[in-house]
């Protein structure tokens, strides 16, 4: 999984966290970034249309920071055809384009 893979993530956040500039896996959804439950249902759709898979409920319970969700998509083969190959970096200061 790439480094790609945390940019892409912190593309999906919602527009009013898009001051966050630091992501990595250990951010949580909600205590470091204040999501709250639609946030993150918003966030994980987004997520689910820019890597084409569906994330079943169940898993969802289990994401409580970036690191989770990444763990969850590399163990899914379409997720890493979609990503480059390539070293992780622990954290990314990442600025969102407009």
């Amino acid at each position: 999984m790439s480094t790609d893979t945390l940019s892409r993530l912190h593309l999906c956040l919602p527009a009013e966290l898009e001051e966050t500039r630091y992501i990595g896996r250990g951010t949580e959804f909600d205590a470091d970034l204040g999501m709250d439950s639609l946030d993150f249902l918003q966030f994980i759709s987004d997520v689910q249309d820019d890597f084409k898979v569906e994330i079943p409920n169940e898993a969802l319970k289990k994401f409580r920071t970036f690191g989770d969700l990444e763990g969850w998509l590399r163990a899914r083969p379409e997720t890493l055809a979609s990503s480059r190959a390539g070293g992780a970096s622990p954290a990314l200061g990442i600025e969102r384009a407009e």
